[in-house]
């Protein structure tokens, strides 16, 4: 339940977990209380040192659970972004 969000009648929160530590690779899980609200995205996903977001789960209520890569270029780098 979210307490500190400028819309008190917001029942709603986001949370993130940062590592220190780099992965190549391994098992990672996560249980998620899905938003039952059309246009909220209820996401599960990494980031590289090389600008990618790699998504396992990208969840829009009532019935979408999509998988997908994202690139997101440097600021001001000229780059465009680009997802899939």
């Amino acid at each position: 339940m979210a307490t500190d969000c400028h819309n008190q009648d917001n029942k709603w929160t986001t949370a993130y977990i940062a590592s220190k530590s780099k992965y190549s690779s391994g098992y990672f899980e996560t249980s998620l209380k899905i938003a039952d609200i059309p246009g909220v995205n209820n996401a599960f996903w990494v980031t590289t040192d090389d600008n990618y977001e790699i998504d396992p789960s990208e969840i829009h209520y009532p019935n979408m659970d999509g998988v997908g890569v994202h690139y997101w270029p440097p600021p001001h780098s000229g780059g465009k972004a680009t997802a899939m």
